[in-house]
């Protein structure tokens, strides 16, 4: 009898545990200004689990300025010897419109080639990256960037000190192994800053270029 008592006594801790373990946790939600507040999973309802569902989806605001930080080093910071698949992965992060635009665009002008035959590397300095606006699904984003190119194997200098604004179109797509950030770029628009915008910058708000064409020279 003692064995048999022993015996039932495990099987309902075991059924204790089991149900313990199929008990959801409680929820932080953490607000835009960072601020977190503890949320029992009890008194929360079924529309509030939905919508924090859904946020979890999301990309980050981070990762809203990390993604078009990265596009931008492999569109815009040539280096001859890396060219190829820096194109590669920045047109695996267009969406499929833009990537096979701009895919047909360098094939026409040969721009692999001719960067690869340049012997290049660049510089590239971020000078800011704003997230202009989020809105639903999509966001504005623009980086301000200065590049300086020198030869692959020295420090000899390739031209000017050249300063770009990149906005770029982003969308937010569903996570997968090909977009483990939820993003992909829907618009890419760069055009050259000029002395007197940058200073504008300094002491205003960003000038909007006005003769920005969509793609960039990488």
């Amino acid at each position: 009898w003692v064995m048999v008592l022993q015996l039932c006594v495990l099987a309902l801790l075991t059924q204790v545990c089991f149900a313990l373990a199929r008990v959801q946790p409680d929820i932080i939600v953490v607000d835009d200004a960072g601020s977190s507040r503890y949320v029992e999973r009890t008194v929360t309802s079924a529309a509030l689990l939905r919508f924090l569902e859904g946020e979890k989806k999301r990309p980050p605001d981070l990762t809203i300025a990390a993604f078009p930080e990265r596009f931008v080093r492999l569109t815009s910071g040539v280096n001859s010897a890396t060219i190829e698949e820096s194109w590669s992965e920045a047109q695996a992060m267009m969406a499929l419109p833009l990537a096979e635009k701009m895919g047909a665009e360098a094939k026409a002008q040969k721009l692999v080639e001719a960067y690869r035959l340049a012997q290049i590397r660049t510089s590239l300095v971020f000078e800011d990256v704003q997230l202009v606006e989020r809105k639903g699904e999509k966001a504005h984003v623009r980086a301000l960037v200065s590049r300086q190119r020198t030869k692959l194997f020295s420090a000899e200098l390739v031209g000017p000190l050249e300063s770009q604004v990149v906005d770029l179109i982003l969308a937010e797509v569903p996570r997968t192994r090909r977009r483990p950030d939820g993003l992909e770029v829907l618009e890419w628009h760069t055009a050259p800053r000029s002395p007197e915008a940058r200073e504008g910058e300094a002491g205003g708000p960003v000038s909007t270029p006005t003769t920005a064409r969509p793609g960039g020279t990488p």
